[in-house]
């Protein structure tokens, strides 16, 4: 039996619902830009025999999807990237002019970021917490010799800040991304890790359009 407690309940609810909907705006879509990678400061490490300097970075790629919940004051927008990075080092300390003396890493991660925005004019400003999970990765340092072993882990973390702009459906986003690891941990000999010194840091471009 449906009684009068029950039904002032559920109109409650629907208007409580009605309320909330009218306050909450969602949108997704699909995101793809471009990103560096440096090491600040990079120290050299010792593998073996060889002393490895860690010298650049070409533009990377990422390309994923975006979803973003618009409250009252806040923005809450996550998003699943693929993120795909190579690095150069150089051995024995050279300036990289010799093409032997050169070798390239490569690692694909799936980022996962968590942003959490206010508007203040035309703009979005926002930061959060990210994930890096890595997903494949290849070296020309194993080449080396030395017993050489390059195996980075399955997740690590950072942190993410920036700015975004909207314009009918499309979204532009500049950020700046720090990590709380060192870059070159991955790296070791009988068990032995190393590291250049600092985190790696990323300046990131991207453009997502809106699908819904």
């Amino acid at each position: 039996m449906i009684t009068k407690k029950t039904l002032f309940l559920f109109f409650s609810s629907l208007i409580f619902i009605s309320q909330l909907n009218s306050q909450i705006d969602f949108k997704a879509g699909i995101r793809g830009g471009v990103h560096s990678f440096e090491v600040p400061a990079a120290q050299s490490i010792l593998l073996g025999d060889q002393t490895v300097d860690f010298i650049d970075s070409p533009l990377g790629f990422q390309v994923g999807m975006f979803g973003k919940l618009d409250l009252s004051l806040i923005s809450i927008e996550t998003r699943i990237m693929l993120h795909s990075t190579s690095v150069n080092y150089t051995l024995d300390g050279s300036n990289g002019s010799l093409v032997e003396n050169i070798r390239t890493e490569s690692f694909n991660n799936i980022d996962v970021p968590l942003l959490i925005g206010v508007e203040v004019l035309f703009f979005d400003l926002f930061a959060g917490p990210v994930a890096h999970l890595n997903i494949s990765s290849t070296s020309e340092l194993l080449e080396l010799d030395g017993g050489i072993v390059s195996q980075f882990s399955t997740a690590e973390y950072g942190w993410r800040t920036g700015l975004g702009i909207g314009i009918k459906r499309f979204h532009l986003a500049l950020e700046y991304e720090g990590n709380f690891s060192r870059f070159g941990n991955h790296l070791s000999i009988g068990g032995l890790q190393f590291d250049f010194g600092n985190s790696p840091r990323r300046v990131l471009l991207s453009l997502g359009y809106e699908l819904f």
